[in-house]
């Protein structure tokens, strides 16, 4: 979980039932797309392009980025960092 320091201008907040308040990156592939395309040629135990576009990408109430059903830590990572990155 990285922290941006607040939420991007543009995205709309989703609310649980439970209260939770999160914002949805959904053009989140395409901002991290080249970074990943280039991780997954050169590492030899990246998990495929097909289960890295299931992820789900969000940012909390407190500008911290969050991404869901993906299993490897580095690859969550990477897109959280290049996420932030897209919007500064």
């Amino acid at each position: 979980m990285k922290g941006y320091g607040s939420i991007p201008a543009g995205l709309r907040p989703w609310t649980s039932p439970e209260g939770e308040v999160r914002y949805y990156v959904n053009d989140w592939f395409v901002r991290v797309k080249d970074v990943l395309d280039i991780y997954v040629k050169e590492e030899w135990n990246a998990p495929p392009m097909e289960k890295i576009k299931r992820a789900k990408v969000w940012f909390d109430s407190e500008g911290k980025v969050h991404v869901d059903r993906l299993k490897d830590e580095l690859t969550r990572e990477i897109i959280a960092n290049n996420v932030i990155r897209s919007f500064s």
